[in-house]
């Protein structure tokens, strides 16, 4: 019992390290970083990446929706006020992050679409 569970532990490890968690977007890496790192990538490799930025992409899309939805409950006596401020405040986070998220995926994009990948792929829904 002991060592079926032990191994069925091993494999586990075994599998999620070849498999690996995916290239993960990161909108603090460096813009200059991305496009060298992007140079140096296959068409597959820049696949991954392009998607795992379209997924964060929608997310936070998801969350901008969410935060008009907040913001169109509020009273008019409501929008002027600290929750409103906090509420907008988030907004603003967002869409900074967005922001970069796009950017540094258009880069991923632009250089998977010039090495003959199909950008249906990878799109933003």
């Amino acid at each position: 019992m002991k060592r079926s569970l032990l191994a069925t532990g091993l494999l586990a490890i075994a599998v999620f390290s070849m498999v690996g968690c995916g290239k993960k977007a990161d909108t603090n890496k460096p813009i200059e970083e991305v496009r060298a790192e992007a140079e140096k990538m296959t068409v597959g490799d820049l696949e991954s990446t392009a998607k795992s930025y379209a997924k964060e992409i929608e997310g936070k899309k998801s969350e901008v929706e969410k935060i008009k939805t907040q913001l169109s409950t509020l009273s008019p006596q409501e929008l002027f006020g600290e929750k409103a401020k906090n509420i907008k405040d988030e907004a603003a986070k967002l869409g900074s992050q967005l922001s970069a998220l796009s950017e540094r995926y258009q880069i991923y994009a632009e250089k998977y679409q010039a090495l003959g990948g199909d950008l249906s792929k990878i799109k933003v829904e």
